[in-house]
């Protein structure tokens, strides 16, 4: 989520010109320690004055110096339109790149360095390699961080997170970046205890050549209290009158109400996700002399919208998708959309209205009138329900949902299927909650974090329902970078049982796997029980775990190795972990807009599954976790 803006009352210096008199204050001190540049023998390096630098080479350093340290020099820097160029070698720009590089090892604790040059012929020597070789010498260390300056009104977690900095400071190499970070961590753990405009300022005191004495001292000023949200366009943009108090509601900011940047920031996505605008940012104006007023400065979004949408998939086949939605039919952001889609094997059709910000806000209320038919070869299922939903979000990341469903629903079994689904037309009524935490850094090409997933439901006791069972889901995705390359994987388990006496549960609620986004060792749902024509059945269990490396390519091609697990049981209390099935295969990728286009090749390793290909093709648009 981008940061709030800086109100303007945090906005004046010092905080800005704090690291740059730091750093010549650093530099005044370090001067006296620092050695004179190294000699090099000019004779050589004249000799090799406009060659192009095929390569600059630095000596392993500590941590990540090495990589920083290149980074800034001007003979490793790259040229032309893709960054291929080669800078051409002069001993001017040598000798500014060494006053570079004994300034980036001074400040991170290292004055002492001695630094030597070496040159070598390279590409028939139509070029010069240079070799940047240092020894860092003994570090500058802090001794101690000193605290100066914290208000009382700091509540006990927040005064023991403000002496964490001094634990993880003292004994460190000295190094003026992190004391920024030191300083940029204690500001805002003071604004986020209400006081607003305060600053830090960091003092280095040098208790001798090798130890240094830090502080931080804080101006906490006044503490500052919330005031009134005040809504209001971005350029000529109108904001409808029935928005407003929707906004000042969904902020979840009160008057009187503590001041807080974590707070603001809160605010801030609470009104992006309502969707009703294109910009949203929260500054703050003083009212009084301790009130911050806050004004929501808001670009709305189209209220009214048409999306369509068509493709191909290898488990589907022809997919079509259409949906209109205006977001503020029935004023104050409650709206109404209407949705159908259709597929060779389901079709689905609905009309929805919602509530943002219902009951507090970081929760809404929405009601959904359906249609679906399924349309599979063991069966043809069709249902009509009515569905409530309340949803909340704890966290940015986090989202809880409840759900209760009133329906009917029809089958009609195959003639090969007719024994496996004992249960025909009937109501139903269920109950369902659900979690799921997203954590990964991009929803279309994630890199890291992670996605986790949990459901349960259930038909009520007590209530009109002519089909009776339990089921439960968990799934969790894990991604790793691995250099360029990511590292994906995936476990998944699906558990199920039919209760107050029925003896199986309904098609629709059933666990299947196989397929492009499943195993891909498997055509669509075909991994698991079957009829006697080899149809699909589903179960009342199943587990699915899988594991991919995805590296680029070229451009926006990409390439995968990937190996898939998993079975699906027709009872729960069959589960056997030897009767896993295990497929590998390679995948390729061309990145879109709307998610990668992905062809899956599976090779089946084991034959527990039998009459079934020992290889399948998959085409998908997106990840399959």
């Amino acid at each position: 989520m981008p940061p709030s803006r800086t109100p303007p009352i945090l906005s004046r210096p010092p905080h800005i010109l704090t690291p740059i008199l730091l750093s010549l204050l650093l530099c005044a001190a370090f001067a006296r320690a620092v050695p004179p540049p190294p000699a090099y023998v000019p004779n050589e390096a004249a000799a090799w004055k406009g060659y192009p630098v095929a390569s600059l080479k630095v000596s392993d350093l500590p941590g990540d110096l090495a990589g920083q340290l290149r980074s800034g020099l001007a003979l490793a820097a790259g040229g032309g339109l893709f960054g291929g160029g080669k800078p051409r070698f002069y001993p001017a720009t040598l000798d500014e790149d060494l006053r570079r590089a004994a300034l980036l090892l001074a400040r991170r604790g290292y004055p002492r360095a001695v630094l030597s040059v070496g040159f070598a012929g390279a590409d028939n020597d139509e070029s010069v390699a240079i070799v940047l070789t240092v020894e860092p010498g003994e570090p500058v260390l802090v001794r101690s961080l000193a605290l100066e300056g914290l208000p009382e009104n700091l509540t006990a977690v927040q005064r023991d997170r403000a002496h964490r900095l001094v634990q993880t400071a003292a004994g460190r190499v000295f190094d003026d970046d992190l004391l920024e970070l030191d300083r940029l961590a204690l500001v805002a753990l003071l604004r986020d205890a209400g006081h607003a405009s305060a600053q830090v300022a960091p003092r280095v005191d040098w208790v001798d050549s090798l130890l240094v004495d830090a502080a931080l001292v804080a101006q906490p000023g006044p503490v500052m209290w919330f005031g009134e949200v005040d809504p209001g366009p971005i350029a000529a943009d109108p904001i409808p009158a029935d928005l407003a108090p929707l906004v000042r509601h969904s902020s979840g900011l009160r008057r009187g109400d503590l001041y807080s940047t974590r707070a603001l920031q809160q605010a801030e996505e609470n009104i992006r996700r309502l969707e009703l605008f294109r910009q949203v940012r929260l500054d703050t104006r003083p009212a009084t002399a301790d009130t911050l007023d806050v004004v929501a400065e808001l670009q709305p979004a189209p209220m009214r919208t048409l999306t369509t949408s068509v493709g191909w998939w290898s488990d589907d086949q022809v997919r079509l998708a259409a949906s209109w939605r205006d977001r503020n039919l029935l004023h104050a952001g409650r709206g109404l959309s209407v949705q159908a889609s259709y597929s060779r094997f389901r079709q689905d059709a609905g009309v929805t209205a919602w509530r943002p910000a219902f009951p507090g806000p970081r929760s809404g209320l929405s009601t959904t009138l359906g249609l679906s038919r399924e349309s599979e070869a063991a069966y043809i299922l069709r249902s009509a329900k009515l569905t409530t939903t309340v949803s909340w979000r704890p966290t940015f990341v986090d989202l809880l949902g409840l759900s209760l469903s009133f329906g009917r629903q029809w089958l009609e079994a195959g003639p090969e299927s007719n024994d496996a689904f004992l249960e025909r037309d009937g109501n139903l009524t269920l109950l369902s909650g659900s979690w799921s935490r997203d954590a990964a850094d991009d929803r279309l090409h994630p890199t890291r974090g992670g996605v986790s997933r949990a459901k349960v439901a259930v038909t009520p006791p007590g209530l009109l329902s002519d089909f009776h069972f339990l089921t439960a889901e968990v799934e969790r995705i894990q991604y790793r970078p691995l250099g360029r390359a990511v590292l994906a994987a995936r476990a998944g388990l699906g558990w199920g049982r039919p209760l107050a006496g029925d003896l199986d549960l309904p098609p629709n609620v059933r666990f299947f796997a196989g397929g492009s986004t499943s195993m891909r060792g498997f055509k669509r749902r075909h991994l698991g029980p079957v009829d006697a024509t080899g149809e699909p059945l589903g179960g009342e269990a199943r587990l699915i775990a899988s594991a991919e490396v995805r590296v680029p390519v070229k451009g926006r091609l990409q390439a995968a190795v990937f190996v898939d697990a998993g079975q699906t049981w027709a009872r729960h209390d069959d589960i056997d972990l030897s009767e896993l099935e295990v497929a590998v295969g390679p995948g390729l990728m061309v990145n879109s807009p709307v998610g990668p286009l992905r062809a899956d090749l599976g090779f089946r390793l084991t034959d527990v599954v039998p009459d079934q290909p020992r290889m399948v093709l998959h085409v998908s648009v997106g990840h399959p976790f």
